[in-house]
Formats: structure tokens, sequence, C-alpha cells
């Protein structure tokens, strides 16, 4: 299990509000609803609670976070057998999300194989960006319709680069310019003395922010102040970062961070906290699909002819969001993970590339959520977003 997190852990990756403490990381919620078939409105499909409480305590907090996961956690999806599959030609692999290398590591030559891949061969070659730096390892990448392709000598990266944009919101971002967030700036280092000022700064002057959130049920509470680093160094005073919380039905499930840098100009970003807790043994993440190519050969023999239906995946996820998900925002990809067998040393030519579906999904009102169904076992697996 801890093999499989650290792997998932490697290829899965993504960036967001800055880390904060686990004890304030708070789990999502689910519904013992049927999975729902078509999308709602925000208004039709969250509500505001009428039994939260006007003050939350940080017991509460933590109660609320414990019986959230605790409920998320009695549901498993481990070994369901479906009826659905579908057949999976290995000569489409690439354009599900594998790459089958040469027996060498993948150079500069094999870029426009990659691109192909993914874009067919009337992608434009003009617009492949190379890199000259030798001490950055990334080779080349290329950008079409939302979609970046990174390419280093032993992997490369496809990130879709709409979904980064609704994951961190920094004083010069679109999005921020969008929904009149603006960050507060202060002349003095921000420290826990002051931090309390500033938020109360900063939300004075996005009460229109938090009015749109408002309008679709959310419930906006007061902000925790917490330290994201010990003292150490010249540095006497801590990271600070002050988080906005929003609650729905008494539990956490969305949050608000302001973090400076290093006491200057700080940014305002914000991140979804959903099921963080239901992730394997740990609390995994995801940006990209990076799908490592090994020196040796992938054998073709490692993928399953039949695998579960993409509708069935959708139903699955469906069934622990039930009203919170909006699907008119479902992107769903096929991709292939390379699983080392337990105890295997880290070789990925002995890799089995185990199939996933990776859905992201809106989650009222404008947010991003990610969870992997493996298509072989129907497992479901959510990621929230995360600091680096």
């Amino acid at each position: 299990m801890k093999k499989f997190t650290a792997i998932l852990s490697a290829v899965l990756m993504l960036t967001a509000c800055a880390e904060t403490p686990k004890d304030l990381k708070s789990s999502g919620q689910e519904k013992e609803s049927s999975p729902r078939t078509e999308s709602t409105s925000a208004a039709e499909s969250i509500t505001p609670s009428e039994d939260v409480p006007e003050n939350i305590s940080p017991a509460q907090l933590k109660a609320a976070d414990n019986e959230a996961a605790a409920r998320i956690k009695s549901r498993s999806y481990d070994n369901i057998k479906f009826a659905e599959t579908f057949t999976v030609n290995a000569a489409e692999a690439p354009e599900l999300g594998v790459y089958e290398a040469e027996k060498k590591p993948v150079f500069e030559q094999d870029a426009e194989k990659i691109i192909a891949a993914y874009f067919g061969d009337g992608f434009d070659r003009s617009k492949i960006q190379k890199n000259g730096d030798p001490n950055n390892p990334e080779i080349a990448a290329y950008e079409q319709n939302g979609l970046r392709i990174m390419i280093t000598p032993t992997s490369f990266c496809i990130q879709n680069t709409a979904m980064q944009k609704h994951r961190t919101f920094s004083s010069g971002d679109e999005l921020v310019q969008q929904y009149e967030v603006t960050p507060a700036f202060s002349d003095e280092k921000l420290t826990f003395g002051n931090a309390e000022a500033e938020v109360g700064k900063l939300a004075d002057m996005n009460k229109s922010f938090f009015d749109k959130l408002a309008a679709c049920g959310y419930d906006y509470r007061p902000f925790t102040v917490t330290a994201l680093n010990s003292p150490s160094g010249d540095s006497p005073e801590p990271t600070v970062v002050m988080l906005y919380n929003e609650y729905f039905k008494g539990i956490p499930v969305f949050n608000m961070c302001y973090t400076p840098d290093s006491g200057e100009t700080p940014d305002f970003n914000y991140s979804l906290i959903s099921c963080n807790d239901v992730v394997f043994a740990g609390r995994d993440s995801i940006d990209s699909i990076l799908v490592n190519v090994p020196y040796g050969e992938v054998r073709q023999t490692s993928k399953p002819d039949s695998i579960l239906s993409p509708d069935k995946a959708v139903e699955l996820v469906s069934k622990a969001l039930a009203e919170y998900l909006d699907l008119t925002a479902l992107r769903l990809d096929l991709v292939y993970v390379p699983i080392l067998p337990d105890g295997a040393a880290e070789d990925n030519s002995k890799a089995a590339l185990t199939p996933y579906w990776l859905l992201s999904f809106g989650l009222k009102p404008f947010c991003e959520q990610y969870a992997l169904v493996n298509a072989q076992t129907g497992q479901v697996t959510y990621f929230e977003p995360k600091g680096v």
C-alpha cells in the first residue's frame, strides 16, 4: 500500500494553496442519494444550511472533520465487479495516455512523436518550445487548446492548463480580476500579532467575492491563523496563512488562503477541501498525469483487454458526492499509471500499467475536484488541492 501511494504521489501532482497543517484539513461529505444523471443549477443543488452554529469552535470543527471522514471511509468500492466493460485496442494506447518507449530514454528527437500521439500529425511544429538550459530537465513543451505536454529525458507530463487557473489565484491572475479579489498589502512583516487585522482588511476589500459564494449556498465563517513552518535562521517569524473557511451543513468544504511571501506582497489563493483523508494511506494530489517512460520496454501484455466503462466510473463518483457534483464540467480521461509489485525495486521497466479513469469535475460554484477510479476494480480515490 505504501509503495502504491508513493508511486501515485510521484505521478499525480496538484499545485494550489499553501499547505495547511493536517488538523486544519477537513474531509468532504457524501449523501446516500442516488447518482446524479443530469446537472442542476447551483441554487438547486446547494442551499444554505440552517443547522450550522453561529460560532463553530475548533473542537466542533475537528468533530465534523472526523465524522465526515468516517462516513466516507465506511463506503468501500473495493473489488466491485461490473458487467459493463469495453475493449481497449492496444494500438490506440498513445491516445489513451500511454507512450510506448523504445529501449532508451526519450530525447529531443522523440518529442514530436509524443506530441503527435495526443494532437495528431496536424499539430503546429513551429509552436514546440525547445529548452536550451542544460540545468533544466524539460526538453520540449507544446500547448494546444488548453492541453500542455512537457517532455523530459525520461518522462512526459500532460497538464490541463485551464484547470490550473481554477486552483490557484494570485494577484495578477485573470480569474482574480474576474471575481474581484483584491490582495491586501501591508507595510509591516506579517506576523501572528497583526495577522488578524490584515485578514480583516482583506475580507472587507473582497466583500463582493464572498457575496458570490453566499449566493451559491456557502456559509462564510471566520478565518483561522496558523504557522506553516517553525522559526529558524534569519527568519524569526513563521510563515503565516489565514484561512477563510466555508461550511456546508457544518462540514468544511472550501477554504480561501491569504499567504504572504517573506512578509512582502501576498497572494490570495483558494482551494477546495473534499474527502482529503480518503486517499489510501496518505494525502495524494493531482496536477498532471505524469507517465514515466522507462529505460526498459513496457510490455503490451500488461494492459487488460477489458476495463470498467466510463459511464460506470462516473456513476461510482456520483454515488459519493451526490448533488454536489456538477456533471456539466466533467472531463474524463483514461490514463495508465505504472504500478510496481510489492517488494519490487524502483525499476519502472517491471511496472504493470494499471488503467485508471481520471475524472475532473465541477463542484459548485466554480471549483475543480478530481477522482481516480481503478478501471479494473472500481476502487475510487479522491484528491484534494495541496500546496507544494
